[in-house]
């Protein structure tokens, strides 16, 4: 029987190939999915959205906070690297013994607020600390703190501590992390984290402050500009 034939030399010449393949139509192949939330289909959901920005038009830019967090731990590394051909790219990373954090921060257009980092998962406890102590002393009369509907985001102590510095507050439509200009600053910060490649409490602390003040004003337009809520 006649050996099976190499497709060694096909593989590497697809691979080649434009990520993005065009063919009849203008479809294009090969393309990663954006995933959204089914629930956006609910008419109630729906209806919430398609209304979201006209509520807020007559808002100042300037006075909308929006807050998020997002996870990180101390066994992040960078996804990608360079190797020579044909040689597996080797990253050694803990496991099992990470230590697991959370980000949490305000996002103004002119730039990040009060950005923490808590030991643990977010709790309601917690995040009544953060808008007491981190958030609450940024604000200025008027502004209009806008948060997701996290469930220790709607315990008793946040709304208070809102108003108490002459802030209002309002939650995002459901399922709408897209309306978020932080989702996009998160994308920037954990890039950073994962090149630092932090293996301890303390250097996933510096790596957060470097990450941080790494993001510029302009990053902060594109971020709102990119969410509908300014212009470049």
């Amino acid at each position: 029987m006649p050996p099976w034939p190499s497709s060694a030399a096909a593989w590497t010449a697809l691979s080649a190939l434009p990520r993005s393949i065009f063919g009849c139509g203008g479809w294009a192949g090969s393309l990663k999915k954006t995933l959204a939330a089914a629930e956006r289909d609910r008419p109630d959901v729906a209806e919430r959205r398609a209304v979201w920005h006209k509520q807020l038009a007559a808002e100042p830019v300037a006075a909308l906070v929006f807050v998020d967090e997002s996870g990180a731990n101390t066994k992040m590394t960078r996804w990608r690297g360079r190797a020579l051909g044909g040689e597996r790219l080797l990253a050694r990373i803990p496991h099992g013994h990470d230590q697991t954090s959370t980000l949490i921060s305000g996002l103004r257009l002119e730039g990040p607020c009060a950005p923490w980092l808590l030991g643990g998962p977010m709790n309601g406890e917690m995040s009544v600390a953060w808008v007491r102590q981190g958030l609450a002393p940024t604000l200025r009369p008027g502004d209009l703190v806008i948060l997701d509907n996290l469930s220790t985001h709607k315990i008793r102590g946040v709304r208070e501590a809102i108003e108490a510095a002459g802030a209002r507050l309002l939650y995002l439509p459901p399922y709408s992390p897209d309306l978020n200009p932080v989702e996009p600053m998160w994308s920037k910060i954990k890039q950073i984290l994962r090149s630092h490649a932090p293996r301890t409490e303390a250097e996933l602390l510096q790596a957060a402050k470097t990450a941080f003040e790494a993001i510029s004003t302009a990053d902060c337009r594109g971020f709102f500009f990119s969410a509908q809520y300014a212009t470049l």
